[in-house]
């Protein structure tokens, strides 16, 4: 009997230095230490801002890519001034990033997707919209992780998050891809995609 529990015992600490070593392997430090960003307007007329965060090795942290722009209005016999005073602004962003998690033995990897409507490009107070709904889908490689969503009636705010289901280092590159949803009577519906790779 001493024999068995002494050999649980060693195995214990056997198995907890095997997951710290698996943890220290994937789960490197997620201090930033470094931001790279960019922004340009894309080819259909909107503002795009990308940044990613490094770690002191230079891995990923997080990563983000937000579209914008104003509301386009429906032309109603070329009049567009009863919607010109109070056009919205739409924003789609998709991020991934790592975060460290109690009972997890690596830092789990989070995909995230938000649509937001503005009630200008200064961004300072939000609009409610008929509907306004974003899908976001992690994916490593080609293979879908995990998926999340949400769609809301006369709101301004939607988000949903996918995050890494199995505690396993991912074999192939991340991503988050967001399918984002904006509607309001009097301007043109929005359904634009964003997608950021992480890692």
């Amino acid at each position: 009997m001493k024999n068995k529990v002494f050999s649980a015992l060693i195995a214990v600490p056997l198995l907890l230095s095997s997951t710290s070593a698996f943890a220290a392997e994937d789960g490197f430090d997620i201090q930033v230490v470094d931001t790279k960003s960019k922004a340009y307007v894309d080819t259909n007329g909107k503002s795009v801002s990308e940044y990613t965060k490094f770690n002191k090795e230079g891995k990923v942290i997080e990563a983000s890519y937000t579209v914008e722009g104003a509301a386009s209005p429906i032309s109603t016999g070329g009049d567009y001034s009863a919607y010109a005073s109070s056009k919205p602004y739409w924003s789609a962003n998709s991020s991934v990033s790592r975060q460290f998690e109690k009972g997890f033995p690596q830092a789990r990897i989070y995909a995230n997707g938000k649509s937001a409507s503005y009630t200008s490009s200064k961004q300072s107070s939000y609009k409610s919209i008929k509907k306004i709904g974003v899908k976001t889908t992690l994916l490593f490689g080609q293979q879908v992780e995990n998926t999340g969503s949400s769609t809301l009636s006369n709101a301004s705010i939607a988000n949903a998050s996918a995050k890494q289901k199995n505690a396993r280092i991912p074999t192939a590159n991340s991503y988050s891809q967001s399918t984002h949803t904006f509607v309001q009577p009097g301007y043109k519906s929005w359904y634009p995609t964003t997608k950021k790779n992480g890692y």
